[in-house]
């Protein structure tokens, strides 16, 4: 059975939790709890769940929760440092990675066997392997090497664990003695001897606010000898050896780094000694570990240490903490990619049916506004049941006659008609109902805002909408380029917003990577296979790829070709991608039917969101076809039917709006028409996604997976 899990606070990028959240079946994320605001909205955004700013609520929507990780990084837990106790006493069992001191991580401790619930912290649960190699590494360093210095750059929370590996490993059994210590804006600098050993500790404790824009922090240790210095980085568990050669202790200490840091520490020490007492209170905290210490192994008296002992080694809790705390996740194919699928399927799930379906309303309800505020503004549907033909309409908006303005009024039209903005007779269109105002305009847009904004994606994807519909004067007379909109001065940050961070292009670009991944696990044994992606754009859906890939450690079994028609999108790739290095860059013009004929075969192609604007789709599909290698996929994303908001946006981009054969009221071909193209190709076993029964479909976008 899967437990509920919530998050309390941010997570970055790429944290690990991330890997253990998809690939379990044993746990099912259903939400952050946070304070309210824009960034808390955005990271629930990013973890596809909702956000919530009390416990109550997260109880009144899902119920049960059995579990709950605070991150080192959480905000809340730093504002309420008895969040833990609040979790523990609704009976939620939490793994705690945000620092709080001894009494009141012992408390926490009784606080779970109280209501037989689990507390684990992690700096005192670590990844013992880890644990246990640094041990012994620096044991043989220390027999071999005489250690002239430790030096050792931590957040506090880690002072502990940094005490417990020196003292651990050159069998210390004394005090830490501080002899100089002083004070800057990020850190304390302290100096000092543990037993014969002289050290510089370099102690930071994090703002979290300002983790949510600096996410990398150092926590190395290094040993110096004569002979060089051995770095242990505790964040990325690296272990590094640099033979430097060195002199002895006292040249060491001149020429080290932070030198002049302890010679400013000697010249203001008598002003200091608040700032020395503090950190050697500090440093005295490490002797409570003996006392919590027994507590986790049984070693303990006080509340029935040894059924606590009993309940950690059972705990289905333990094990999951053991996983995520592990550095080892396991090689690519011992993962489950049936449990990644439907995880990913779930996690794009988290906002119920009415929410969505509010949404799909108020878009269509705005965008209907301002189509309607523009024709108003050309003195059309002005007055009620005042008849008017396409001609008169298109002569009235602009005066470029093209057959691409005059398929946007048709299409404009049939939306209107089809919405009840305006009714139909025959060809003859007219006004019958309530006037449209502004003022009503823009309560739907802030509605509209309300709903999407870090739930359903980046709030420029918005922004980014109402700048066509003020520029929309200048679009059907041509006097701007909508590049010019979608990528002002060369920035991607729209384009980021509306193929990337958008939820339905999230879901399908992660199982478009998820089907690169199992046809590279299942057909590369010795050779690598090749991959070319035509249109790749930003680089939105190659994202997603690399990241796949790397998390299941088949980076190197493929080779990539990024290519577009743009050298503009192919400076994009190359800045993007700079750490990948199996990627090359071609430029390809799939109209250019040449130039498509003498590419070589790949075993998977990608076109994401490209095709619907190329001259023919059929001859495009048929060379695409030729150049894949046999048993190899064809996988394409697109639109399909009518996204009312592209009426106003990316309509003016395409060269020729798609004549899809079905119905000229439709921009984008429909899916099953999209389907007997593939087939009609010579495709089979063709999928497409996402399924009938799931919700996001109404966004009108697919994903098909064609084999050859």
């Amino acid at each position: 059975m899967r437990k509920n899990l919530i998050v309390c606070g941010y997570l970055p990028e790429h944290h690990y939790f991330y890997n253990l959240i998809e690939t379990s079946n044993k746990i099912n994320l259903v939400g952050i709890l946070d304070s309210y605001n824009e960034l808390a909205l955005k990271n629930a955004y990013n973890n596809n769940v909702s956000c919530f700013n009390s416990l109550d609520e997260i109880l009144e929507n899902f119920g049960k929760i059995d579990l709950a990780y605070i991150p080192k990084a959480s905000f809340i837990a730093s504002e309420d440092n008895r969040l833990s106790i609040s979790l523990l006493e609704r009976q939620i069992s939490v793994l705690d990675e945000n620092s709080c001191n001894s009494e009141l991580l012992i408390e926490n401790l009784r606080k779970a066997n109280q209501k037989n619930e689990f507390y684990y912290a992690y700096r005192h649960i670590i990844d013992t392997a880890f644990f246990n190699r640094m041990i012994g590494i620096i044991k043989d360093l220390s027999r071999k090497m005489e250690i002239i210095l430790i030096d050792a750059t931590f957040e506090q929370k880690n002072l502990i664990l940094i005490s417990r590996i020196i003292c651990d490993s050159l069998k210390i059994n004394t005090t830490i003695k501080v002899k100089n210590n002083d004070v800057y804006s990020y850190y304390y600098l302290i100096t000092g001897e543990i037993g014969s050993y002289d050290y510089i500790f370099k102690i930071y404790n994090i703002d979290n606010r300002s983790m949510y824009n600096n996410q990398k922090h150092i926590n190395a240790l290094t040993l110096i000898t004569n002979e060089g210095s051995l770095t242990i980085d505790l964040t990325f568990k690296n272990i590094c050896w640099h033979g430097n050669n060195l002199k002895p202790s006292k040249t060491i200490l001149k020429n080290h780094e932070i030198s002049d840091c302890e010679s400013k520490v000697l010249d203001n020490f008598i002003s200091k000694r608040i700032i020395q007492r503090d950190v050697q209170a500090i440093l005295n905290d490490a002797v409570k570990i003996k006392e919590i210490d027994g507590l986790l192994s049984g070693g303990g008296k006080k509340n029935n240490a040894k059924q606590l002992k009993g309940k950690i080694k059972t705990s289905v809790h333990l094990s999951l903490y053991n996983q995520i705390t592990s550095s080892d996740t396991g090689s690519a194919i011992d993962r489950d990619l049936k449990t990644i699928k439907s995880n990913i399927y779930k996690k794009y799930l988290y906002y119920k049916n009415d929410f969505l379906d509010d949404y799909f309303q108020s878009m269509n309800n705005y965008v209907g506004m301002e189509i309607m505020l523009f024709l108003n503004s050309k003195n059309i549907f002005n007055k009620p049941y005042k008849k008017y033909n396409c001609n008169e309409i298109m002569n009235k908006v602009t005066s470029r006659k093209t057959k691409r303005n005059e398929s946007i009024i048709k299409l404009w039209l049939s939306q209107l008609s089809n919405t009840g903005f305006i009714n139909s007779d025959y060809d003859n269109y007219y006004w019958a109902s309530n006037v449209v105002l502004k003022t009503e305009r823009d309560r739907i847009y802030d509605h509209l805002s309300f709903l999407w904004n870090w739930k359903l994606g980046n709030p420029l994807s918005l922004k980014y909408l109402k700048k066509n519909i003020k520029e929309m004067d200048k679009l059907f007379n041509g006097e701007i380029n909508c590049n010019e909109i979608l990528f002002p001065q060369g920035k991607i940050d729209y384009a980021e917003a509306l193929y990337k961070e958008n939820t339905i292009y999230k879901m399908l670009n992660e199982l478009l990577a998820l089907k690169v991944a199992e046809y590279i696990l299942g057909n590369c044994e010795e050779d690598r296979l090749s991959v070319l992606e035509v249109g790749a754009g930003i680089g939105a859906t190659t994202s997603a790829i690399f990241t796949m890939l790397e998390k299941m450690n088949l980076q190197r079994r493929c080779e990539y070709i990024y290519s577009d028609i743009s050298d503009f999108f192919l400076q994009i790739g190359r800045e993007k991608f700079t750490g990948v290095s199996d990627i090359n860059y071609k430029k390809i013009d799939l109209n250019n039917y040449r130039q498509l004929k003498i590419l070589p075969q790949a075993d998977i192609i990608v076109a994401a969101g490209v095709l619907n604007n190329v001259k023919d789709v059929d001859i495009t599909l048929e060379l695409l076809y030729k150049k894949i290698k046999p048993k190899g996929l064809l996988l394409i994303t697109e639109p399909v039917g009518n996204q009312i908001e592209m009426l106003v946006s990316q309509v003016f981009m395409m060269e020729s709006i798609l004549k899809n054969d079905e119905d000229d009221n439709n921009l984008f071909a429909s899916e099953v028409l999209w389907i007997e193209k593939l087939k009609k190709t010579g495709f089979n076993n063709i999928e497409s996604f996402p399924s009938d029964s799931h919700k996001y479909k109404e966004f009108g976008q697919r994903l098909f997976v064609a084999e050859k």
